[in-house]
């Protein structure tokens, strides 16, 4: 499994120049909340899923609300996810004491039928806004993955912390190679049929 340390600014993620155009799988604002846990096709180029997360809680009740976006994800035979990227905007965090300055974590896994984790990023906001990233891309298909943001880390307190995601899911397709059509088996032999007559006529 493969760590990367990513300490960029959040919010200032760009696309390669001359990359695929991408296809907008499931955006919260117009699709409505992922609570009702989408099943995405996963489709070749670069698949996106736009958000918003939320959690609120204390010390008392760390749950007391929270919004836990969950997305099942097929990928199909002949097909690669090739990377992951979340970018994330407008991030809000109150915190009241006793640690106002703490780091909170922020997880989205992606995990197989088996709840294997395949890829896994751990944000840290408050302490430099890095993220952490475990991975054992590539990943390929045919199978069913989970998408989701799990519960994250907190202090003793009161917080409030809300943020804006989109995801970059990128997919290749695989090289296969063609395999003639049986019809054209058919055509081909009979070529070489006819031409080895010729060739044995124009022998004799």
């Amino acid at each position: 499994m493969r760590l990367r340390i990513v300490t960029a600014e959040l919010g200032c993620l760009l696309l390669p120049f001359g990359a695929q155009a991408s296809t907008v799988l499931w955006d919260e604002s117009a699709d409505g909340s992922s609570a009702v846990f989408p099943w995405l096709v996963l489709q070749p180029g670069t698949n996106e899923i736009l958000g918003t997360d939320s959690w609120v809680g204390t010390a008392d009740d760390p749950f007391l609300e929270i919004e836990r976006d969950w997305y099942y994800l097929e990928l199909a035979d002949n097909l690669t996810v090739t990377s992951v990227t979340i970018q994330k905007d407008n991030i809000s965090v109150d915190v009241t004491e006793p640690y106002p300055d703490y780091f909170y974590l922020i997880d989205w896994t992606i995990q197989d039928a088996a709840f294997n984790f395949l890829w896994w990023e751990i944000t840290q906001l408050g302490w430099g806004d890095t993220s952490y990233v475990f991975d054992e891309l590539p990943i390929d298909g045919p199978q069913f993955l989970t998408l989701n943001q799990s519960a994250s880390i907190s202090p003793l307190g009161e917080w409030d912390i809300s943020y804006d995601y989109r995801i970059f899911i990128d997919v290749a397709v695989d090289n296969v190679a063609t395999v003639a059509e049986p019809g054209t088996l058919v055509l081909l032999s009979g070529a070489l049929v006819m031409l080895g007559m010729t060739r044995r006529r124009t022998w004799g």
